[in-house]
């Protein structure tokens, strides 16, 4: 998987579209940011910026690489599918079938589900121009679970009925898109507030219905 990361930073560069406002430079502290968010940056030079970025955000990548693993174990029956996987391949290759090795086999097997996975959160973090604030974050590997638990995997996770490695394609277009006329200081603000949100309308919810619940017992009375 970390052989493949390099890959899905170079997918997930050539597939974005920018309708994101163009911020004055001055209110950029990171250059690598600034340019990765310019329209006519082309994909060669934003995977380099990109590149550089990570770098300063140590263990992200560690991080995204665990939860992929993580959520192909959630998946129903993942394990038996991913025994299966290895037996067929390493069959084929003794029959004459394949002539890759086992790696080389199953990076191909999984390059495309691991790629969307992979792109499907670049997408989150560089909204709302997440890069320019995401090497703010402290370097230890437990902070970048909080950042990323925001993300619902599940809207884009394997299909249970269908087996693990089965996405034949990358996916299509990914419109990059700023919710705030500025740039938030909380890479992914715009998943936390929402989450805060929810869990502000359940509490106000929960106090409504207890509420009414008092009250209709002293009616009751």
């Amino acid at each position: 998987m970390n052989i493949l990361f390099e890959d899905c930073l170079w997918d997930f560069c050539s597939r974005i579209q920018i309708f994101l406002p163009e911020l004055p430079k001055d209110m950029f502290t990171n250059k690598m940011a600034y340019e990765f968010y310019q329209r006519q940056t082309n994909t060669i030079r934003r995977v380099e910026c990109i590149k550089q970025i990570l770098r300063r955000a140590s263990q992200l990548q560690k991080h995204i690489v665990d939860i992929y693993h993580e959520h192909l174990l959630s998946q129903k029956n993942s394990s038996e599918k991913i025994y299966k996987l290895i037996y067929e391949i390493s069959k084929d290759i003794l029959c004459g079938k394949r002539f890759d090795g086992l790696i080389d086999s199953i990076q191909s097997q999984t390059r495309n589900s691991f790629t969307n996975f992979v792109s499907t959160i670049f997408k989150f973090i560089v909204n709302d121009y997440g890069l320019e604030t995401l090497t703010k974050l402290s370097t230890h590997y437990e902070s970048y679970g909080s950042l990323l638990n925001l993300i619902d995997y599940q809207s884009f996770a394997v299909n249970d009925d269908q087996d693990i490695f089965s996405s034949t394609t990358t996916q299509g277009i990914f419109q990059l898109v700023t919710h705030y006329s500025c740039i938030p200081q909380t890479p992914l603000y715009h998943l936390l507030h929402q989450r805060i949100k929810s869990h502000a309308d359940q509490i106000k919810l929960t106090f409504i219905l207890r509420q009414s619940n008092h009250t209709g017992y002293y009616f009751a009375l």
